[in-house]
């Protein structure tokens, strides 16, 4: 796998719904804010703080207004959030408009408070480290995890039952490059231009070449945004 499809596969997984597991702690800045944003902050936040309550500030055990007032960290069936969120009491029930809580959304919120409820600034304010490569997944177990990028996707991977797609050939890869840094097929390769819904493909082997397809390319370029 090469560089750059690992960072687009490593984002991918990294921007995906991830379910807190044992094997996958559950974070704040990942898995909670998110949850609060979505069902509490707009009663409990910055704007409206509705019962002198705001779920958008840590706080510390002996304030009132602050989410530390309605959690037992590393209890979370002891949190007055959790049982509000969870109670079948119609009148007591958190958010009290709109959907309950989805039950993975629960068991985010009760495995966040188990762990500790530890409280983390937004991920940009965060200073940046170096994770440690997976090693069930590295060069040493799995020579086509050719980069440490790939060691982390092989392993987000395998917890989705999933495996490394075959690599791409080298005409492939010049393919995707050139189309992620220009838009536009490499001209030293096969490009494909569409016309009336028909696929005409020519190769480019010369400076003549290269600047037919230039111009072919600002053809379709023109048709496109012509009005």
């Amino acid at each position: 796998m090469s560089v750059w499809a690992g960072w687009f596969l490593l984002a991918s997984l990294a921007t995906s719904h991830a379910q807190g597991t044992a094997s996958s702690p559950v974070t704040f800045s990942r898995d909670i804010q998110p949850l609060l944003a979505k069902h509490c902050v707009v009663c409990h936040g910055p704007d409206v703080d509705e019962a002198g309550l705001r779920l958008d500030r840590a706080g510390e055990g002996s304030e009132s207004d602050a989410i530390a007032a309605v959690i037992e960290p590393g209890d979370a069936e002891a949190s007055e959030l959790l049982r509000r969120v969870t109670t079948e009491d119609a009148a007591a029930r958190m958010p009290p408009d709109g959907d309950p809580l989805e039950p993975s959304e629960v068991a985010k919120l009760r495995q966040w408070i188990d762990q500790g409820a530890q409280w983390e600034t937004h991920w940009a304010f965060q200073p940046v480290s170096r994770p440690a490569v997976p090693q069930s997944a590295g060069r040493a177990d799995n020579p086509r995890a050719a980069n440490p990028i790939d060691a982390f996707v092989q392993r987000r991977l395998e917890a989705a039952d999933l495996s490394l797609s075959e690599p791409a050939d080298r005409a492939t890869l010049i393919k995707r490059l050139s189309y992620d840094l220009t838009g536009l097929p490499n001209p030293a390769c096969s490009a494909w231009r569409s016309r009336g819904g028909v696929l005409v493909t020519w190769t480019v082997t010369d400076e003549a070449g290269l600047t037919t397809a230039r111009e072919m390319a600002d053809n379709i370029i023109f048709e496109h945004v012509r009005p």
